[in-house]
C-alpha cells in the first residue's frame, strides 16, 4: 500500500473548517489521504515545516497569518507544494498568483471544482 497523501487544511472558523475537511475527504475518495486542519496560517506552516504536505487548502480571511501570508512564507523558503487558496473575493486571485498560489477558488465553489484541483496536485508526478 503507498504512503499517505498529506492535506493541510487551514480556516479559522471551526464550522466551515469542518465542514470543508468533509468536501476534502469527498474529492479526494481515489487517493489514501491523511488530513491535518490548522486554525491560521502560522498554524499550518508549523504543521508543514514538522511533516511537509502533498496539498495545503487555506483560506484567505485568518487572524494571525492570512492565506495570501502563508503563501509567500512558503514561497520564501522555496518550498514547492501546492497550495489551494480560498477567498470569498474574486479580486484575492490576483493576489494568489502573484503569491505564488498554484490554485485559487473563489467561495462558494462546486466539489467538482475541488475534486479537479485534488487530482492534479496528489496525481503521480507531482
Amino acid at each position: 500500500m503507498s504512503a499517505l497523501a498529506h492535506i493541510i487544511l487551514a480556516d479559522d472558523d471551526v464550522l466551515i473548517r469542518k465542514a470543508l475537511a468533509q468536501m476534502v475527504k469527498a474529492a479526494a475518495a481515489q487517493f489514501a489521504i491523511e488530513l491535518t486542519e490548522a486554525h491560521n496560517g502560522e498554524e499550518a506552516l508549523r504543521i508543514f515545516s514538522q511533516r511537509g504536505a502533498k496539498l495545503i487548502i487555506t483560506d484567505n480571511q485568518m487572524p494571525r497569518m492570512s492565506g495570501l501570508d502563508l503563501t509567500r512564507a512558503l514561497r520564501a523558503r522555496q518550498e514547492e507544494v501546492p497550495v489551494l487558496l480560498l477567498s470569498g473575493d474574486p479580486a484575492t486571485e490576483v493576489q494568489a498568483r502573484m503569491a505564488g498560489a498554484t490554485y485559487f477558488l473563489n467561495k462558494p465553489f462546486k466539489i467538482e471544482q475541488l475534486r479537479n484541483i485534488i487530482d492534479q496536485a496528489l496525481s503521480p508526478g507531482r
